[in-house]
């Protein structure tokens, strides 16, 4: 009796265990089917939630940054806009400035010219310095054109009171030619000569003893290289014309002397 119970008790545990794997067999296929399914499933609902939540985000997007993306551009364009109307303030205003600077210095430039002009006027043919060189010229050819007939120097010596008669020919010649020149001086120079003198005395030029040396004897021409080049009747009278500008104005040099400082002393500015 205990072996049959034995027995029915080991053959009930087989079937049981039977049922177990049955049960779980099934349970895998139908978990391993549902599965499939489920995932399935879930990938077209991702998908679907997909297009959902990215048409839902560009349209909340569009709600919420459009008109903060408008806004940026419109305050964009008019800041461009207000720059661009002040730098095209400040070119007009520059530009009006440089016309001002422009007519100033056209204005400027025309007193210079004005002052140039007066200043390098031609000088009149009849100014007191033309005339001077002129009447020096004049006589300086009129000698040297008397001097190409010039006889032989001839002077009587009072050692020999009885010369020869070609000795007294000689001499008269010589007289002849230097009284000639003489004559021609005082009817045609001399009064010009002083003439002019007097005008740079009027002008406050100082001409010393020229006036009683033209009066009284005939200028003559230094022979050249000789110690009185430079220093004749005439050479002083053509300096004169230096003293004046060509409208007969004095000239006027005007030396500063500087005060005298000790050493390291500073100057006085």
């Amino acid at each position: 009796m205990e072996l049959f119970l034995e027995s029915r008790r080991h053959q009930r545990f087989g079937i049981f265990i039977l049922h177990c794997v049955r049960t779980f067999d099934n349970w895998c296929h139908t978990d391993f089917s549902l599965e499939a399914q489920r995932k399935k499933g879930l990938t077209s609902d991702w998908r679907e939630d997909s297009i959902v939540a990215t048409k839902t985000f560009l349209i909340v997007a569009s709600v919420l940054y459009g008109p903060v993306l408008i806004w940026s551009v419109c305050a964009t364009v008019y800041t461009d806009h207000l720059k661009l109307v002040s730098q095209n303030q400040s070119l007009a205003q520059e530009n009006n400035n440089q016309k001002i600077q422009l007519h100033q210095d056209i204005t400027k430039i025309s007193g210079l010219a004005d002052q140039v002009a007066a200043l390098t006027v031609q000088e009149p043919e009849d100014s007191l310095r033309r005339r001077t060189f002129k009447l020096a010229d004049e006589f300086t050819s009129f000698l040297i054109e008397r001097q190409k007939t010039k006889p032989p120097d001839a002077i009587p010596n009072s050692a020999d009171p009885n010369p020869s008669e070609e000795r007294r020919t000689e001499i008269e010649k010589s007289q002849i030619y230097y009284r000639r020149i003489e004559e021609y001086y005082f009817k045609n120079f001399k009064d010009r000569f002083i003439g002019i003198l007097i005008e740079y005395d009027s002008h406050g030029v100082k001409t010393g003893y020229l006036k009683s040396d033209f009066a009284q004897r005939v200028p003559y021409l230094p022979s050249p290289g000789s110690i009185m080049e430079g220093m004749d009747e005439l050479s002083l009278f053509r300096d004169l014309a230096y003293h004046v500008d060509a409208r007969d104005h004095l000239i006027v040099f005007q030396i500063t002397r500087r005060p005298y400082l000790s050493p390291g002393a500073a100057p006085q500015i």
